[in-house]
This record gives structure tokens, C-alpha cells and sequence, in this order.
């Protein structure tokens, strides 16, 4: 299991001040508040390696009253000036992560996991979550193809991140 990921997204400048709104990626960005440093990265993909990643302090955080988190990283005090760091990725040790219920998952933690049907054999590797409407897990198959399957209960049974295994129920759907 990793043991740091990416836990929001900052996000558009807002006010005057040097404030950025941050996406959280779980729901919830109350783990982020009181924060003194976070560190960014720029996504994975970008022009910037994503191993570029640097610490910033924080100077204020503020919550909007729909709950969205703003902060306001030390160093940048107008909008124009905050929007270098939109689209960068906040990364956390997993002990500052939101926290899980029950049945929730890190996304990080199911990408690796091996896909097995109820029978056991295995079918792929999780190579990707996709999220929008609902997560959708992508599957590398052992040909190398990838698959869409929708994270839910009536196609994905168990997920065991301890043994590295998550459970097809429905075989017909990589077809």
C-alpha cells in the first residue's frame, strides 16, 4: 500500500486575496484544515515531471458555507499570481488522509490489485479509477486490453487491499 497519495486538487483562484478553492478527491477536505504545509505536485501527465513536488505554507484556510475549503498559500496574494499552482495535485501521508467508513477505499489502494472471478482465476490487474457519476474501475487484462467496469456491488464483490485481490462477480463484462 502506498503510504502517500494524492488527496485534492487545487482548484480556481477565488477573491482577491490569493485564495484557491481545493477539490477534494473523497468529499471531504476537513483533514486539510489548520494545515501549516502541504505539498504539491503537478499531475501526472504534465509538462512538469510529477516528481517535482514542493512544499508550501499555508497562511489561512477558510471554509465557504456549501462546506467548499479555500486556502491561501504563503508567497501568493493576488489571483493572478495563485493560478500557477491550479490543477496541482495535494499529496498526503496516508495517516493525514479523510478517513475511511466502512466499504470506502483509497483509490490508490485498489490500483495494483489483482481482479480474480468468484472462482478465483485471475483476470487482470485494476490498472485505474475513473471517477464521475459513479467510480469505474479500469481493468488491464493479461492480453494487455483494458476494460470499464462499474465499481459497484452487483459487479465487484470483495475487495480484500490487504491480499491485493478484488472479486469479479460478473466475468461477461470483460467481454
Amino acid at each position: 500500500m502506498r503510504e502517500e497519495f494524492v488527496t485534492a486538487i487545487v482548484g480556481q483562484p477565488f477573491g482577491l486575496e490569493g485564495f484557491v478553492r481545493i477539490k477534494s478527491c473523497s468529499g471531504s477536505a476537513s483533514h486539510l484544515i489548520g494545515k501549516k504545509t502541504l505539498t504539491l505536485r503537478p499531475p501526472a501527465g504534465a509538462y512538469i515531471s510529477a516528481n517535482a513536488a514542493r512544499t508550501y505554507k499555508v497562511s489561512e484556510s477558510r471554509t465557504g458555507g456549501d462546506g467548499t475549503l479555500y486556502l491561501k498559500f504563503e508567497g501568493f496574494d493576488t489571483p493572478e499570481a495563485v493560478k500557477m499552482l491550479k490543477g496541482m495535485e495535494i499529496v498526503v501521508p496516508r495517516g493525514e488522509a479523510a478517513a475511511l467508513n466502512k466499504n470506502e477505499f483509497y483509490v490508490e489502494d485498489l490500483k495494483g490489485l489483482s481482479v480474480v472471478s468468484k472462482a478465483g482465476r485471475h483476470l487482470g490487474i485494476i490498472s485505474d479509477i475513473l471517477e464521475g457519476a459513479g467510480s469505474i474501475i479500469e481493468i488491464t487484462l493479461e492480453t494487455g486490453e483494458r476494460r470499464l467496469v462499474p465499481f459497484r456491488g452487483e459487479f465487484v464483490g470483495e475487495v480484500d487491499v490487504e491480499g491485493g485481490r478484488a472479486v469479479l462477480l460478473a466475468d461477461w463484462i470483460l467481454e
